[in-house]
């Protein structure tokens, strides 16, 4: 068996690519997170870097935060409506149009980081996502990127077990929306950036924002005392680059295997560097002055099975397409073979 690293193939397909040139490409990105934060460095800042250097120049893309062309949760209208180019961002945030964007987004309750890296990029994962999104949306999308388990909760009270949910004023997004809610709480849906004033002038009881070390670069443990684990509510998520399918078509091979290759690496990067901070943090919050709190072994079980549950009836609502079944038949498959053979020790 011959192995190659992800970096090596890299670049030798990068050598490949910039020995044919071809016209440029110009291209505007709107993000769902706001220019200066570190996770706009870390995601959008190294793609548009990246597929520059990989296209050999040939693609320039110019990156603009949450809020300057569109807002948090108008990237992919954006695209559509042509105000951008492309859009950097996370499916979560337009379940409402079509369920089926939760898989990537975050199902609660489903696939793990790891599973889904390996899902996403071995187990035709990102191949469903680009047809998936031409399919639904008119745009192409690629897998841009890795999320590691969120913290579950940064909450001014408790939070434990199932009756601990009752009128609990809960900050969320996405599918977990309607999740919480069957579990009695009281949701509320506030752009990220926002997230972390309304918690710390308690306008919320407690709030879900992002992994470990990206809360903390926040500050969310020092306005709520306690920290709730494990994130089953968003175990991984997937974001992506997309763009009108016209756009895409219309860009030179050159600049598609640029943009894959990029989208790669930014994944990989993402994954391994966020796993390792978000460890190291919640070590570091152990020995510190929250509260850790890890939620019953009941309250993972009925949030799995609200999660499935959900997907499920809206799969039965939605009578335009068959998505839904088809992209869950390949997630749940892999997720139930993941959790059944190789990932039964963790």
């Amino acid at each position: 068996m011959i192995y190659r690293s992800t970096l090596a193939a890299c670049s030798l397909a990068v050598l490949t690519l910039a020995a044919a040139p071809s016209q440029g490409a110009n291209l505007t990105l709107t993000a769902w997170e706001r220019e200066g934060s570190e996770v706009f460095d870390i995601y959008v800042r190294t793609f548009v870097e990246l597929a520059s250097e990989f296209s050999g120049g040939e693609l320039q893309v110019t990156p603009y935060g949450a809020g300057v062309i569109a807002g948090v949760f108008d990237g992919h209208a954006a695209v559509n409506d042509g105000l951008a180019d492309m859009n950097f961002g996370w499916a979560g945030y337009i379940v409402n149009q079509h369920a089926g964007n939760a898989y990537f987004g975050a199902l609660p309750g489903g696939m793990g980081p790891e599973a889904l890296y390996h899902w996403t990029y071995n187990g035709g994962g990102k191949e469903l996502l680009t047809e998936f999104r031409r399919a639904v949306d008119g745009q192409h999308a690629v897998a841009c990127g890795m999320l590691g388990s969120e913290v579950f909760a940064h909450s001014h009270r408790s939070i434990q077990t199932l009756a601990d949910f009752e009128g609990l004023r809960h900050r969320t997004a996405g599918a977990f929306v309607d999740v919480i809610q069957a579990l009695g709480a009281t949701p509320t849906v506030i752009p990220g950036p926002d997230v972390f004033p309304a918690l710390e002038r308690q306008a919320i009881d407690s709030a879900e924002y992002l992994t470990p070390y990206l809360n903390a670069q926040v500050g969310f443990h020092n306005v709520a005392e306690y920290v709730i684990l494990p994130g089953i509510h968003t175990p991984a998520a997937v974001y992506e680059l997309s763009m009108t399918t016209a756009t895409w078509d219309g860009l030179s091979e050159q600049s598609q295997r640029a943009i894959e290759l990029a989208c790669e690496i930014v994944t990989s990067r993402s994954y391994t560097y966020l796993g390792d901070r978000d460890m190291k943090t919640v070590q570091e919050l152990e020995a510190g002055r929250n509260q850790i709190v890890v939620l019953d072994d009941e309250v993972i079980k009925r949030i799995r099975e609200e999660g499935r549950s959900w997907i499920d009836a809206k799969g039965a609502e939605t009578s335009s397409d068959d998505w839904i079944e088809r992209i869950g038949e390949a997630y749940f498959t892999y997720q139930d073979q993941w959790l059944a053979s190789y990932n039964r020790v963790q």
